[in-house]
């Protein structure tokens, strides 16, 4: 372990253990005020407040603690729901007992956990607010497993596709145009004709950069701008002022995320063309997908829809989404007469089931067929082009040998997020054979800590995270899936840090004698970088 490792782990675990401590605070004023007014006819709140918090999770099974709710109650009723929506009751647990484990699970499936206050003294038995918490079973995601598969990763692309980095495939781009509008339209870069040169090395010229010889840096931008553009959608007209129109390639909610079904895309090859962007990326280290539901990431491993995971939260439609809930929690004459309303009938029919009445024995079948239709069937020729774009150089075929590997690849949103754990055991600094240069690394690590801290997802795009750290040191905000070897820290006497993308590489300013000042001059720095040779 780097002394920086030991460095930044230190400081994490102190900043862990301090916000540890603040986390069993009184309940808020608030939480008060909305339990007093959801009292409902017959029943009465007696249980305030709580916490539940998953602290272990297997394949098979997952452990909560909860912090126990204010008030008088007599137990808890533990339940827990997958996919499928269809609530399993666990058990009752006594107020004291704080932990329990969930098992019989399966694994790599999202579950929504539920704990109940109850009171069975009062006519209406809950007591209190319902306290959910979502998480997914499976191997835990850990850094040796990450190692192993981007490893295997590597090693299958050396031998299979053997990237060759002596010829060139020359890019030439705006950042102020839609990046995939650039790329695909008259098939300039990702057509057919283009596949043998997918396995050259990238060099990546914008047209509005002062340098243009590319060494990693530009190409890993470039990428990065792609991955993005192909989850904002395809922008089919452009002119000089920017886009006109734009088309989706992919909807849905973030890890629920499917093809759009549209005809024109598919006419001229467009999910063909970014599957293979998506295989241009990984070769080249640059990042993979995020977002995409996990059943088409079946699809596209095994092609098929035998080995499918059918998720209701795929469904981009909400309309369909809420007809097919309607189906799963009814039963007996209920489901009867929903089925012979005009809404569930045109949905059947769609999905096939013609003059087919919906009953209590075919009712699984019907909801299964139902979501394998609108998530997979309704958008087979995008999902189809796609698998064999990304596999027009045979990447796919790896995909098989690994779960983690279609993780790394195909992450979820929240495995983009970088974090100090994955980032410290990668830093490397220059010798510090000087105060100033030993005062500079601490102030770095430091740096680092709070970067850490700071959150991804709370929409300030003014805050410094690790990720846009990570970006301005090496031109991409996430741990790619071929990832970095290092990250090298150097030192010079002047005012402002500089990145060379090309070598992954950062150059420390060691004028500076307070941790704030450094602070300010790192942030100001990172967030006014707009790209390579931008300055």
């Amino acid at each position: 372990m780097t002394i920086v490792e030991n460095m930044l782990l230190q400081k994490n675990g102190d900043s862990l253990s301090s916000s540890s401590t603040r986390r069993h605070d009184d309940i808020d004023e608030k939480i008060l005020r909305i339990h007093s007014q959801s009292k409902t006819k017959g029943s009465e709140i007696t249980a305030i407040g709580g916490q539940l918090e998953v602290v272990n999770i297997t394949n098979d099974s997952v452990t909560f603690v909860l912090d126990t709710p204010i008030g008088s109650f007599d137990n808890y009723r533990v339940s827990h729901y997958g996919p499928d929506e269809i609530e399993v009751e666990d058990c009752y647990l006594d107020p004291g007992l704080e932990t329990y484990t969930i098992k019989g699970l399966k694994p790599h499936v999202e579950y929504t956990i539920a704990v109940t206050p109850y009171n069975w003294g009062s006519d209406c038995p809950i007591a209190g607010k319902r306290l959910t918490t979502q998480c997914v079973t499976g191997i835990p995601f850990d850094k040796k497993s990450k190692e192993q598969a981007r490893a295997c990763l590597k090693f299958f692309i050396n031998s299979r596709i053997k990237p060759d980095r002596r010829q060139v495939f020359e890019i030439n781009v705006d950042r102020k145009l839609p990046m995939l509008y650039q790329c695909c339209s008259n098939n300039k870069y990702y057509a057919d004709h283009s596949v043998p040169e997918l396995r050259f090395r990238p060099e990546v010229e914008f047209k509005d950069s002062k340098h243009t010889y590319d060494l990693g840096g530009p190409w890993r931008e470039y990428f990065t701008l792609l991955m993005r553009h192909i989850m904002l959608g395809y922008y089919s007209e452009c002119d000089d002022d920017g886009p006109l129109s734009i088309d989706p390639v992919f909807e849905g909610e973030d890890d629920h995320k499917v093809p759009t079904h549209n005809q024109t895309l598919v006419d001229t090859q467009m999910y063909t063309m970014v599957g293979r962007i998506v295989q241009h990326s990984i070769i080249w280290g640059g990042p993979g997908l995020p977002g995409l539901a996990r059943s088409v990431k079946d699809y596209i491993v095994y092609g098929s829809t035998d080995e499918i995971n059918l998720d209701i939260h795929d469904v981009p439609d909400y309309e369909i989404r809420r007809n097919i809930k309607s189906i799963m929690s009814s039963s007996g004459k209920e489901l009867k007469s929903l089925g012979q309303t005009a809404d569930i009938m045109n949905m059947l029919a769609d999905a096939g089931f013609v003059q087919r009445t919906v009953n209590d024995s075919c009712k699984h079948y019907c909801i299964q067929q139902l979501l394998l239709h609108n998530i997979i069937k309704r958008r087979q020729e995008e999902l189809d082009q796609f698998r064999n774009g990304f596999n027009s150089l045979s990447l796919a075929e790896v995909l098989r040998t690994s779960s983690e590997i279609v993780r790394i690849i195909f992450p979820r949103q929240t495995d983009t997020i970088v974090t100090l754990f994955e980032l410290s055991p990668i830093i490397h600094f220059d010798d510090a054979d000087t105060t100033e240069k030993v005062m500079t690394a601490d102030f770095f690590t430091t740096y680092l800590q709070e970067c850490d801290r700071r959150k991804e997802s709370n929409g300030n795009e003014r805050k410094v995270t690790l990720g846009k750290v990570l970006q301005f040191i090496t031109g991409c905000p996430t741990m790619p899936p071929l990832a970095y070897d290092s990250i090298q820290v150097t030192f010079h006497v002047q005012q402002l840090p500089v990145a060379e993308t090309c070598l992954q590489e950062i150059r420390l300013p060691t004028i500076y004698k307070t941790y704030e000042d450094f602070r300010d001059v790192m942030d100001g720095a990172i967030l006014s970088c707009e790209g390579f040779g931008l300055f």
